[in-house]
């Protein structure tokens, strides 16, 4: 494994703003990775949707790989200062080096690497520009394309830990009527705001706030607006609702109760994601967990609150997880990677998609 190899690829991939807003970036990032791995012979596929760039490749040519690396080269937006990537104590810096580039360096790498073996093993390697915005024209449209591996590892930050669940994910927008009338005079007409925060006790009853980590489903209350003046009893009430949901549970429950809680009300599902859900028996989870024993040491599973485009797989009955580098600093001001952590993440995937 050449680790600055690793870094150098990694710190020139920072340095675009590859960001949904800056579309010329994006394809000067796909086509930077596209070229790492043309240099070496290898044929690489173009998916395109809606001028969104993903690029696969596969050692054996083949669209249904045993094993698919999933990464992805967008990032969420950041200030200029962080796509100026450095290394302080031992960590890279700047946008995208743990959400997830630097995975997308060692992925580039490990194909390269296994590209030169006379007996190449059959793994495929997906790079998508668009998870951050819900992976619809990447992941999904490749699936859609005919890609469809035994098995799926995304590079999304785990710190070592195997991925095995995420939530899924219900946005709702809501709107409540009343009636309105001057603030004189409430009793002529019918709040739409204090309807509305009747309801939302109601609805937080059902699904009551989470005051710490906890592996159940969460409520985020994301808007409240209402139409009209100091003077004036609002007749409208807009509410927006965004639902972390646990795979054990039934999205169409959660939905049919939250319809009834505000029956009479305009209640609209905005976007309806599944969640992750593997069993940890799978024959490949088994194998990555003796992987990162035998490099590693100490094996984690561990639970996702946020999701991933890992998920279109399982909705397929694809098993999928997520295992990346350790880090922190997942899409805020100061984001970084372990340096340390790219040579157990290397050696545990070589020994995974090598292993008999």
């Amino acid at each position: 494994m050449d680790k600055k190899y690793i870094i150098d690829l990694t710190k020139k991939l920072i340095r675009n703003n590859s960001n949904s807003t800056n579309p010329d970036s994006i394809n000067k990032t796909i086509l930077l990775a596209q070229n790492e791995l043309e240099n070496v012979g290898l044929k690489v596929h173009t998916i395109k949707k809606d001028n969104i760039v993903s690029i696969y490749t596969s050692l054996k040519d083949t669209y249904t790989p045993d094993i698919l690396l999933n990464g992805h080269l967008d990032v969420v937006a950041g200030s200029k200062e962080q796509f100026r990537p450095y290394i302080l104590e031992n960590n890279l810096f700047g946008r995208g080096a743990y959400d997830m580039k630097t995975a997308c360096s060692v992925f580039i790498t490990l194909i390269k690497e296994f590209s030169k073996l006379e007996n190449k093993p059959n793994i495929g390697l997906l790079l998508v520009s668009d998870e951050e915005i819900g992976g619809k024209r990447g992941t999904f449209k490749s699936i859609e394309e005919g890609i469809l591996p035994k098995f799926v590892i995304t590079g999304e930050p785990t710190d070592l830990s195997i991925r095995y669940k995420s939530k899924g994910v219900i946005q709702i927008n809501i709107i409540v009527s009343g009636k309105s009338a001057h603030s004189s005079r409430p009793w002529e007409g019918d709040s739409a705001t204090s309807k509305s925060i009747k309801l939302l006790n109601k609805l937080e009853q059902y699904i009551p706030n989470v005051c710490k980590e906890e592996w159940k489903t969460t409520l985020n209350i994301a808007e409240i607006k209402s139409q009209g003046a100091f003077n004036v009893v609002s007749d409208k009430c807009e509410i927006n609702l965004d639902i972390r949901y646990i795979p054990e549970e039934d999205p169409q429950k959660i939905i049919y109760d939250i319809e009834n809680i505000f029956k009479g009300e305009s209640v609209n599902i905005i976007f309806k994601e599944p969640p992750l859900s593997n069993l940890k028996s799978n024959i490949y989870i088994q194998k990555l967990k003796e992987s990162i024993k035998s490099i590693n040491k100490e094996v984690k599973f561990s639970e996702g609150h946020g999701s991933s485009d890992a998920r279109y797989y399982t909705s397929r009955n694809i098993p999928a997880i997520a295992f990346g580098l350790r880090g922190k600093g997942l899409h805020s001001e100061i984001e970084f990677v372990e340096i340390d952590s790219i040579d157990i993440y290397y050696k545990v995937l070589s020994d995974f998609i090598l292993k008999k």
